[in-house]
């Protein structure tokens, strides 16, 4: 079971977050464990962070926040009966499981379901929510 950690609650991406060189955007079909969780999620007493477990037969920790980000997390495809799926901006699959498949090639930062923001910097990290923050995310 590998492990997400990020600040509580979630903040959006700050235009100081600078993803690694090369990112590429991962995708992680999520599979129920053997008591039917697709994940277990955890928030600290002093409700200042939280961690996302999900069950890929590993043991990494991915840092989203706490220290110095080193991914991007998006989850998605809950629709339908579907378990959902989890998506990672990370140099390199974020877990050694062979069940990540790329989304996109490296150094492509926009995830590519997101609607067109508008932005003509080509590498905003807004998911297509400019208008309603005010400003761009981008890299530097």
């Amino acid at each position: 079971m590998s492990k997400i950690v990020g600040a509580y609650p979630p903040t959006l991406v700050g235009d100081s977050w600078d993803p690694p060189d090369g990112a590429t955007w991962w995708r992680f079909r999520l599979q129920p464990n053997e008591d039917g969780h697709v994940y277990v999620q955890e928030v600290d007493a002093e409700q200042t962070w939280m961690s996302w477990e999900f069950f890929d037969g590993e043991s990494t920790v991915i840092d989203c926040g706490l220290d110095r980000p080193a991914a991007l997390v998006r989850l998605g495809g809950f629709d339908h009966g579907n378990h959902g799926h989890l998506d990672i901006l990370h140099a390199g699959p974020p877990t050694p499981s062979p069940q990540w498949r790329p989304l996109t090639g490296p150094g492509e930062l926009r995830h590519p379901e997101d609607r067109n923001c508008g932005c003509l910097c080509g590498k905003c990290l807004c998911g297509g929510h400019c208008h309603e923050i005010g400003r761009c995310y981008t890299r530097a």
